[in-house]
């Protein structure tokens, strides 16, 4: 953890704490709202508090300022165990999901760090749900905790993140789902490919793939969109047999950050929530891996089925058009509109 020690993400920077940082601090961790869930914060908390803290932090290279748009907004410390807090100007934004997955980064890239703990307040739910974004799961051991603020005990819920579960969890382009597994699609998935998405009902739901679809073409096809570390790419869906029945990709960023969202999946599993559960685990991959501002998609106005299933996702309906025809739609065709922006998406998951 020694070494450089700031920290850049699509909305945040994470630095050291400074001591003109007293004042921000104190109006941040001050109210009772915020020192009730943490374990050490004494209520009132006051400038003295605040240089006192900043003081201590200077000696330890594992605490940072969460800033944004200049201003101090939290902070986020791994010792023993991971530990943050933010101002209530910053709640429902996803601030602590980004900032925790940065300095996580940190943490297990250092080939020291292994096991990491955490704990929250069992009422504090809020909590609960970022660490478990994280990829912290329960140990089901419950401790005894002293809250300063409040002068009482209360339990604490405790967690742990592994090296092994933190790379399974952030792994790209390998992502798996409880019943599915992502993959770099390969030459040789081509014949497998071509059926999937040559069967009519699914290739007219797409803007380029003609039903039949021609092996040679799906091949090539494949080739355009292989996995080459940035945005731009298909990967396969395959069951957790190992069989391919889909698709999942992302297009090239814009030079606003915005890529659109592309799936399809084999006919016969349509109805049983598999792209929904794909997308729930590709799209926090996709926020995380790259400086996205939005991802867009879209769909053909006569498959409303795809609307419900990125409604379900927290896309947002911008309105419909008139695209040109397809390979299977010979006319301009209406198709409806969405967009998920990064801001909302965190702040909803």
């Amino acid at each position: 953890m020694r070494g450089e020690n700031e920290i850049k993400t699509p909305r945040l920077r994470l630095r050291p704490l400074r001591g003109d940082d007293a004042d921000a601090l104190a109006r941040g961790v001050g109210p009772f709202e915020v020192s009730k869930w943490l374990s050490t914060v004494p209520h009132p908390y006051g400038l003295t508090e605040a240089r006192d803290f900043i003081e201590h932090a200077r000696t330890r290279p594992d605490t940072w300022a969460i800033e944004q748009r200049g201003r101090l907004v939290g902070t986020i410390s791994i010792g023993s165990e991971l530990g943050y807090w933010l101002a209530q100007e910053a709640w429902g934004q996803g601030i602590a999901t980004e900032a925790g997955f940065a300095v996580l980064d940190k943490w297990f890239a250092d080939p020291a760090g292994q096991q990491l703990a955490a704990s929250h307040f069992a009422q504090n739910t809020a909590s609960g749900v970022v660490l478990e974004k994280l990829g912290f799961i329960y140990t089901g051991e419950r401790r005894q905790q002293h809250a300063r603020s409040r002068g009482e005990t209360v339990e604490s819920c405790c967690m742990v993140l592994t090296r092994v579960r933190w790379k399974d969890w952030n792994s790209l382009p390998e992502l798996v789902t409880p019943r599915c597994r992502l993959r770099p699609l390969r030459p040789e998935d081509a014949e497998a490919m071509a059926g999937i998405g040559g069967e009519y009902d699914v290739a007219r739901n797409t803007s380029s793939i003609p039903s039949p679809w021609p092996v040679a073409e799906a091949r090539d096809w494949i080739a355009q969109g292989q996995w080459q570390g940035t945005a731009g790419f298909r990967l396969g869906i395959c069951d957790r047999a190992g069989k391919l029945i889909g698709m999942a990709g992302l297009s090239p960023m814009d030079e606003d950050g915005v890529s659109s969202l592309a799936y399809l999946l084999e006919k016969s599993l349509w109805g049983r929530g598999i792209v929904t559960e794909v997308m729930a685990r590709f799209l926090p991959a996709m926020f995380r891996a790259f400086p996205l501002t939005a991802i867009e998609a879209d769909h053909d106005t006569d498959n409303p089925a795809s609307g419900a299933v990125l409604r379900k996702l927290g896309f947002r309906y911008t309105g419909d058009r008139i695209t040109d025809p397809t390979r299977l739609r010979l006319e301009p065709t209406p198709v409806s509109h969405y967009r998920l922006e990064r801001s909302s998406f965190e702040a909803s998951t």
